[in-house]
């Protein structure tokens, strides 16, 4: 615990908020067969206010990001361990502080994927209880009723899938000397964005960002940039290598069709006409070839 950071701070908007270096907290949710459920704080009354549900969360610490501090603040609360959770996207509110500072309250929204049962663990929780969004047994903290059907629109998996060999063919870098290393350079980029995020706004997604699954196909003189397999980040968020067999266009609408038949939101990265038409037959929204960020690389 940080004393600097874990005390209260006068807002411009008349309220206090908690945590001097802004807060974060945790929308972990799960599967049900009605479904999705998020997991419930119940807090301890503070009169004249009853007990009302909220999430796990607190004030960030020095040096701490939102996300490292929902995750902490999840694990110290309720028991929740990183390992068996996978972060899917986040939403910040801001609100402005004294002297231009701004007050931040980040929340991470992540899927369960591993078995675990929350316990609280601190006087911070009188109950936790997995909850249904609509059917709560009482009332949820004025902050949390507020944007609930934005985080609930945000209990969703999502895949970017890569159109290898039209993005390449948008950056003008000399691609066409050297196909196979223009493709490793866009692996190098898609395993950075694995890491980083995008942001919502790129993905045409609400929220504030986000960190898909990233599946790129590879055809052709391409091929040999990587070898098909899976790299997953530390967050759980995967990068997938497919090698076509034959036509990419064939491969790429097969990979679509898979993660759709696993209940995946779908955005393709091409600028192919054709491709675009029989995916979003499928479902699947299109973006632009140029999604991905390009860091700026030495010569």
């Amino acid at each position: 615990m940080d004393c600097l950071a874990d005390t209260w701070l006068a807002c411009a908007c008349g309220d206090r908020h908690w945590g001097a270096l802004g807060a974060a907290g945790l929308y972990l949710w799960r599967q049900a067969g009605d479904g999705p459920q998020y997991l419930g704080q119940l807090r301890p009354p503070r009169p004249p206010a009853p007990s009302l549900w909220g999430l796990p969360g607190g004030a960030r610490q020095v040096a701490e990001s939102a996300l490292a501090a929902a995750l902490r603040e999840a694990r110290e609360e309720a028991d929740i361990a990183a390992a068996h959770l996978r972060v899917w996207a986040t939403r910040t509110l801001t609100h402005p502080g004294p002297a231009h500072h701004t007050w931040t309250y980040t929340t991470v929204v992540a899927e369960q994927t591993g078995p675990q049962q929350p316990v609280a663990r601190t006087d911070e929780s009188l109950e936790l209880a997995w909850l249904t969004p609509g059917t709560e047994p009482g009332p949820l903290l004025p902050a949390l009723a507020a944007i609930h059907p934005e985080l609930q629109a945000l209990t969703r998996r999502v895949v970017l899938v890569i159109d290898a060999a039209n993005v390449v063919g948008s950056r003008p870098d000399g691609w066409w000397r050297d196909r196979a290393g223009a493709a490793a350079r866009l692996l190098t980029d898609c395993a950075t964005a694995l890491g980083t995020g995008l942001s919502a706004a790129t993905l045409q997604l609400p929220g504030g960002h986000w960190y898909p699954d990233i599946d790129v196909v590879l055809e052709g003189a391409a091929r040999p940039a990587a070898p098909a397999g899976i790299v997953t980040a530390p967050r759980g968020a995967r990068l997938t290598v497919v090698c076509a067999p034959a036509a990419g266009d064939d491969e790429i609408v097969a990979q679509v069709a898979r993660r759709r038949a696993a209940d995946y939101q779908v955005l393709l990265a091409t600028a192919d006409k054709g491709l675009a038409t029989r995916a979003r037959a499928l479902g699947a929204q299109v973006l632009s070839p140029r999604v991905l960020p390009r860091p700026r690389r030495d010569s």
